[in-house]
């Protein structure tokens, strides 16, 4: 438990703690990918230590969310050639066992206790920075903009084309102009609009209505920003560009949860391939490192030292691997499906020690 509280923390002073690149460095490549202490720990025969282990390897040490540094082609490639190692002592004790007619090394993968395994949740009790309705104002802004698109298109469709159809102006003045709230009452605003109040509707729906005059006459100086741009204009070219969608930060953990065991079946031994990074580490490593285009050979290499005890426990620990890597590259695009709008935004599930209780 000493050990599997000593990842957790580091999991959660991570950015801390390698916010300088020496010490990145050190900590990575000198003490968690030391070639002893990778093998005892990645193989170790506890699967809530694998479990602990993996997932700040994973989550922490394998992320790249586009930030290049001189360090970081080095760690991964540290980190690629121990995982390697792993599968190919793996491949000895396998073709040994099929040599000498004798089981064949499990690849199993465990859960981390009996009947429980580490999912990823949500919880809602980490509060919004923009403030208390921070969901309300994406969903104000949103319904406005479309109620804007949708009271213009009707009077100018048959003038304009698509493109001169897009809105000129952010949403911010466009809540500006249709929500504009009169003297003396602007309290509760935020209410009267979610609620649809008759004021507000009418006052938008007047102005989306207002009829056409049939003599030109200049504008007024407030409705300059509704007014057609000329196509050459670099700036109001690059105004007219869809806004990316809005989206919401939440709050992520990995918890311990008892599963039915009819779900945690999962048909005995699973087919073991080279191990991989995270796919984001995965794609920059194969494009940035001078050894991607060399090719590797995956040969079967005899344990010695440490590896000779922990190694009966490869197969279990690189079929957990790619159950994590899988776990991971899952949540990123289940997240960037939901509005995300890249990887460095996706959020980072923390990760705690629980007590090992009964249910009930």
């Amino acid at each position: 438990m000493t050990e599997i509280r000593l990842y957790a923390f580091l999991y959660t002073v991570w950015n801390t703690v390698v916010s300088d690149q020496d010490r990145r460095a050190d900590l990575c490549i000198h003490l968690l990918l030391e070639p002893e202490f990778f093998e005892s720990r990645f193989s170790h025969w506890c699967p809530m230590v694998r479990a602990y282990y993996m997932r700040l390897l994973c989550w922490r040490m394998g992320r790249y969310d586009g930030e290049d540094s001189d360090g970081e082609i080095q760690i991964l490639e540290t980190l690629m050639d121990r995982l390697r190692s792993v599968y190919s002592h793996y491949m000895y004790l396998r073709e040994e066992a099929e040599r000498k007619n004798q089981l064949l090394p499990s690849s199993v993968p465990c859960n981390p206790a009996p009947g429980r395994r580490i999912l990823i949740i949500r919880t809602d009790t980490q509060v919004a920075p923009g403030g208390t309705f921070l969901s309300f104002d994406s969903i104000r802004s949103q319904n406005v903009l479309n109620k804007f698109t949708a009271q213009r298109r009707p009077s100018t469709t048959s003038h304009l084309t698509d493109d001169e159809l897009r809105p000129t102006t952010s949403q911010s003045s466009i809540s500006s102009l249709d929500f504009e709230p009169e003297p003396g009452k602007k309290k509760w605003g935020l209410f009267r609009n979610l609620m649809s109040s008759p004021k507000a509707r009418s006052k938008s729906q007047s102005v989306g209505r207002q009829p056409a005059s049939p003599t030109p006459s200049t504008p007024p100086s407030g409705s300059s920003s509704l007014t057609k741009t000329p196509t050459n204009d670099p700036q109001a070219s690059a105004e007219r560009q869809p806004m990316p969608p809005p989206h919401r930060n939440f709050s992520f953990k990995f918890s311990l949860e008892y599963v039915d065991k009819r779900v945690t079946e999962r048909g005995g031994n699973m087919r073991i391939f080279p191990p991989r990074l995270p796919k984001p580490a995965q794609q920059y490593l194969q494009t940035r490192s001078a050894r991607a285009h060399l090719p590797f050979e995956h040969r079967p290499i005899k344990p010695e030292g440490q590896a000779v005890s922990s190694s009966r426990y490869s197969g279990r620990a690189l079929a957990e691997w790619a159950i994590i890597v899988g776990e991971c590259q899952t949540f990123f695009e289940r997240r960037k499906v939901e509005g995300v709008p890249g990887n460095k935004w996706v959020e980072t599930p923390t990760l705690g020690v629980e007590v090992f209780r009964k249910p009930g």
